[in-house]
């Protein structure tokens, strides 16, 4: 079947996971994109492999260069107790860019800068629009002197970046970023347009459907006053575990969330492909939870229903 054009979803892989398991839910899905994530501190022995049979069936790849800091309530509040900040490991991240896109460059030509700097859990001190527009600076001149032709995605910005939340979310920064003029350093803005319905919430569909709605209607319009670059939602899910939501209503909220971006010519990649096995996450954590396949990669309910609905779309 066709795949659809500006859907995808994000991939972390495992070195336990089927690589075969995992390419045929892609097509299943009708993606044509992915996101994946190549990890600072970890070494996946398929990931050549998994790179090779998505550029076999003309599955796009998106490579997110990041530390992956697990959601837990600890490295949430508290990220540096474990981990160092970036300018404390510019050298290692330097050394992993340099490895990670000579070795992936036959078949990653997008690259992203980092995941949400506009966050402490990811940037583990205060976040800088200062320090990443330097960071992106650096790196991307790095990506490009490997490959003159890669595109470069701004890091992914959680949330509106209307809304500042002290110790955790920074506000106008990616407003602040293009003041320094780090326009020039990027080809495409991410954006993750959650909701704190997409953790915990009583809400129906048609309370999802209108607060997504408006979210994305000002996200377009906040980053198109300030760049012509293309946008992209390159991060979108909800946790089954702890909302009113069913898994039918989940799919049908995605499938619509797809169409709706398409009207705005905004790429949409859901979040993602398989539940995540890092025991850092408590239990309660809703983040642990967001796949469509669980760790075993045996369809959830969401994924049951989303397959058909994706089916009955015709471009």
């Amino acid at each position: 079947m066709k795949k659809l054009s500006g859907f995808g979803i994000n991939v972390v892989l495992s070195n336990d996971v089927s690589i075969e398991k995992t390419i045929q839910a892609l097509i299943d899905l009708r993606v044509d994109h992915i996101r994946l994530e190549f990890n600072l501190d970890e070494n996946i022995k398929a990931t050549e492999y998994f790179c090779q049979l998505c550029k076999q069936n003309n599955i796009e790849i998106v490579g997110l260069l990041v530390r992956q800091v697990p959601g837990s309530l600890a490295t949430l509040l508290f990220p540096e107790r474990k981990y160092p900040d970036i300018d404390a490991i510019e050298k290692d991240i330097v050394s992993f860019v340099e490895h990670t896109v000579t070795k992936y460059k036959k078949y990653v030509s997008i690259w992203e800068v980092w995941n949400e700097p506009n966050t402490r859990r990811f940037w583990i001190k205060t976040p800088s629009a200062h320090g990443y527009s330097l960071f992106l600076e650096k790196i991307s001149a790095i990506i490009q002197n490997i490959d003159k032709n890669a595109s470069i995605v701004f890091g992914g910005i959680s949330g509106k970046d209307t809304l500042d939340i002290p110790f955790l979310l920074k506000k106008n920064f990616f407003r602040d970023c293009i003041d320094l003029g780090s326009e020039q350093f990027f080809d495409i803005v991410a954006f993750h347009p959650y909701l704190l319905d997409c953790y915990f919430s009583i809400n129906s569909k048609k309370v999802y459907k209108k607060k997504l709605e408006k979210n994305i209607k000002q996200i377009v319009t906040y980053t198109r006053n300030l760049t012509n670059k293309p946008l992209w939602f390159n991060e979108f899910g909800i946790s089954p575990d702890f909302v009113r939501v069913s898994p039918k209503d989940i799919a049908e909220i995605y499938v619509w969330l797809y169409k709706t971006c398409q009207q705005h010519n905004v790429p949409l990649a859901l979040w993602q492909l398989y539940d995540t096995e890092s025991s850092e996450y408590e239990v309660i954590t809703p983040e642990k939870h967001f796949g469509l396949l669980d760790t075993n990669l045996n369809p959830k309910d969401v994924y049951k229903e989303l397959i058909p609905l994706l089916q009955q779309i015709h471009e």
